[in-house]
């Protein structure tokens, strides 16, 4: 019995870092600073993660779960009853009135260990859920934020358009009191005007789409303002090489979750092989005898005391048999979904990357090409109209063509950072500038914590054959 109540109550250190991590990650979120929402992408992911319901949930789920890891290691109650003779037996040394009894069960402490091992380890999966939660519910913002970032610069374009053919309305009106210009030209004009101005009506209805979307995501009501700031997103080169990026990919959060659900299908089978040893309780009981009703009689009114042991005999083994089976299937199971996400997570990477790349392209193509030559075309074309070189049809295609590259350029700027988001929700983890020897650390920690489950796993299992045989 001391030997049972030494073995389970030691936690094994796995169990110790898995219960560090949430109330670190709890702390942090307790001390953290009410976030101000200032417009930037990078404000929105910090009042998200205050505020979002389902990133809430998960982490509330997390706090269940490791809540739940000391029950599952706790020792059974023990029992006291309580009896009154209502017909007292007359014995030869007094009548027998009542009696007091306990008894304590015995649990196995592979047991104990067993349940508690899956207990934790169902904490680690709601962990993981948590951390896969963080990332994708980033990568959800940026694709609400950066389209209404987009329009916002859409329709300063649009507003610059209009503006400029008034300019060029104007110039056709002076041009039509002379006689060098026609009343159909002025119309045309107008007609273009008109035709950027229902664009810019039109972005109404985009934007309150994509804020729906932005405030789902967030968690925020609909009489909160959403302000976009006007600060182009940052293009950033990746920390690490493509391969590294694999690696991360490869040991996701969400990968992690399954092989911790492993683990937990793998306790279970420990603990269904635990329980093919016997049932075992110590008993003790006092029962109360009364004077007896002859003179002179030896041990007169002596008290009983009586000391047992219950045993619950196994005979539902092949049932239990099933259920090894089943556990060992799941912990297959498990292990084959982390294969199947792992291979889906690659396939998300390698789409990602192919988006950022495309969308870096665009951009420096825009900044270097596309945009200059836009913008020149524009210049030579009003001072060609000016001087009576140029025809209003070349006016306008240049005009269109300069707002057209403007809110392409835009675009590709927000397509690379709703890749950049989406390469980070592939690799489970923010990338940054940061020293990637520090990431790479950080990737081989939830190795090392699976590490120690496995090592403490093969420890118990070997003490519960060991129990076995006895």
């Amino acid at each position: 019995m001391a030997l049972s109540l030494a073995l389970g109550g030691c936690v094994p250190h796995a169990e110790r870092v898995s219960a560090e991590r949430f109330v670190e990650i709890a702390r942090a979120r307790d001390d953290a600073p009410e976030p101000t929402l200032d417009g930037s992408f990078e404000a929105y992911v910090a009042v998200a993660s205050r505020r979002s319901p389902s990133l809430e949930a998960s982490f509330e789920r997390w706090r269940a779960a490791s809540s739940r890891v000391r029950g599952r290691r706790r020792w059974p109650r023990p029992q006291i009853s309580y009896a009154a003779l209502v017909r007292p037996v007359e014995t030869r040394v007094g009548p027998q009135r009542q009696r007091v009894g306990a008894r304590i069960p015995i649990a196995w402490p592979g047991q104990l260990r067993a349940g508690a091992e899956g207990a934790s380890a169902m904490a680690d999966a709601e962990g993981e859920r948590f951390a896969s939660e963080l990332v994708r519910l980033r990568a959800r913002i940026a694709d609400a934020y950066w389209p209404l970032w987009a329009i916002e610069r859409r329709r300063a374009a649009l507003d610059e358009e209009i503006a400029l053919l008034g300019g060029v309305a104007e110039s056709l009106r002076a041009r039509i009191e002379v006689g060098r210009a026609t009343v159909a030209q002025a119309q045309l004009v107008e007609l273009r005007r008109a035709r950027a101005a229902d664009a810019r009506a039109s972005l109404d209805t985009a934007r309150r789409r994509f804020e729906a979307a932005l405030r789902a995501a967030v968690g925020l009501d609909a009489s909160v303002a959403l302000p976009i700031a006007p600060e182009d997103p940052e293009l950033r080169e990746l920390p690490v090489s493509a391969s590294t990026l694999a690696e991360w990919a490869a040991a996701r959060p969400d990968v992690r979750v399954h092989e911790a659900l492993a683990r937990a299908s793998g306790a279970n089978e420990r603990e269904i092989a635990a329980r093919r040893l016997p049932d075992l309780a110590l008993g003790v009981e006092w029962m109360e005898t009364g004077p007896a009703r002859m003179p002179n009689v030896r041990g007169d009114g002596d008290d009983a005391w009586m000391i047992g042991v219950t045993v619950g005999v196994p005979v539902d083994l092949g049932a239990l048999a099933d259920e090894r089976r089943a556990a060992t299937a799941d912990v297959a199971a498990h292990h084959a979904d982390a294969r199947a996400v792992a291979l889906a997570a690659q396939a998300e990477l390698e789409g990602a990357l192919a988006e950022l790349d495309d969308a870096r392209r665009r951009v420096h193509l825009h900044e270097h090409e596309l945009r200059p030559s836009a913008e020149a075309a524009w210049e030579a074309t009003v001072g060609a109209f000016a001087s009576g070189g140029a025809a209003l049809a070349d006016v306008l295609l240049a005009a269109r063509e300069r707002v057209e590259l403007h809110a392409s350029h835009d675009e590709a700027k927000a397509s690379f950072a709703r890749a950049w988001a989406r390469v980070e929700s592939a690799v489970g983890r923010g990338l940054s500038d940061e020293d990637p020897n520090e990431h790479a650390n950080d990737a081989n920690a939830p190795n090392e914590h699976a590490n120690e489950h496995a090592n403490d796993a093969n420890e118990h299992a070997n003490e519960a054959g060991a129990e076995v045989e006895r």
